[in-house]
């Protein structure tokens, strides 16, 4: 059935190449397809045309971050939370790429709390039951603290020479 909507589209782009839904209907039948670069095409040429379908920085992203490019799929999704901040599965899309490309828990945590608007406890135990985890860097023990406190005085002004036998 996607081949005939997809040959449906491409006829009503080929008739009128200025109709903007039909070409991101196609760009979402080839992100269904896993057909990521001619999705991420089709979205580029809309997006230099005209500004108005800025919900779909959020499919971009998606077909980003199917290829590998979290660079990218990142300043997508953060476009999308520009125009709809409410957009809680872009914050839940950003929190997953933190976890498991980045291992960053700090940033996903707050992706997490800003989507759902809920408590840092919830979140981890959320995290625990769906075997969401990242473990942070540890941090190497270091005991040097600089010059700590001050040298006394050579009051007696006592010196000492040292000489070999």
């Amino acid at each position: 059935r996607y081949s005939e909507a997809k040959k449906l589209f491409e006829e009503i782009i080929e008739t009128t190449p200025d109709f903007y839904d039909a070409t991101i209907k196609l760009a979402i039948i080839y992100k269904i397809d896993e057909n990521y670069e001619k999705a991420i095409e089709l979205l580029t040429y809309v997006f230099s045309k005209t500004k108005q379908f800025s919900q779909f920085y959020k499919l971009l992203g998606d077909c980003f971050r199917f290829l590998g490019n979290m660079e990218k799929a990142i300043e997508n999704y953060k476009i999308m939370l520009e125009y709809y901040p409410d957009d809680y599965e872009s914050y839940l899309q950003l929190a997953q790429i933190y976890l498991h490309h980045y291992k960053d828990t700090k940033n996903a945590l707050r992706n997490i709390r800003a989507g759902y608007k809920i408590n840092k406890k919830r979140v981890e135990r959320l995290m625990k039951i769906n075997h969401i985890s990242a473990v942070p860097k540890k941090k190497k023990y270091n005991s040097y603290r600089g010059e700590v406190g001050t040298k006394a005085p050579n009051v007696i002004k006592r010196h000492f020479d040292f000489f070999e036998y």
